[in-house]
């Protein structure tokens, strides 16, 4: 017997997706105010954060885009590097997860946010190279790792330069 998808999980991508920019604007918002010196900065900067860290991490376990097989290969997977690109999206959405919840912590000075993101920071450098590799080996991975590298740079970017400019 094999397991098909429920409705709600095939549509679990479109919801996430507006959720998640939803919460970048609470993010942006909580920021502006933060920088403004209202005080209602640091709870919405928390809710924003934190909601926008879970969305992550439920975009790890929806289901990723049906990669197009070549003319010459079956459908089916053959090996380990066939479920490579399946693996990485899960670890890069979890990676941004835990870089995020480090901005949040060393936002709000809580301890252990730099040990976050530099776990975070290091497993989004080591997927993105590994993502980068599967590109150039398969065309067929560039749909599987669109959306992740999409918000993964982004985050590795930051996390980079909150690295650099903050003192530890």
């Amino acid at each position: 017997m094999e397991a098909s998808p429920t409705p709600f999980s095939l549509k679990l991508g479109t919801y996430l997706r507006y959720a998640e920019i939803a919460f970048l604007i609470l993010s942006a918002i909580g920021l502006i105010l933060f920088y403004s010196d209202l005080s209602k900065g640091h709870e919405v900067i928390l809710i924003g954060l934190s909601s926008l860290s879970t969305i992550y991490f439920l975009y790890a376990f929806t289901l990723p885009p049906e990669p197009q097989p070549d003319s010459d290969t079956s459908a089916s997977p053959k090996g380990f590097l066939d479920l490579l690109p399946t693996i990485v999206r899960k670890v890069v959405y979890i990676a941004s997860c835990v870089s995020i919840i480090g901005f949040l912590y060393g936002h709000l000075k809580l301890p252990g946010g730099g040990q976050m993101l530099t776990i975070g920071g290091s497993t989004l450098f080591l997927s993105c190279l590994l993502s980068s590799g599967l590109v150039l080996r398969s065309n067929a991975s560039i749909a599987l790792l669109r959306g992740p590298l999409l918000r993964g740079v982004p985050i590795l970017l930051f996390v980079c330069y909150w690295m650099v400019t903050r003192d530890h």
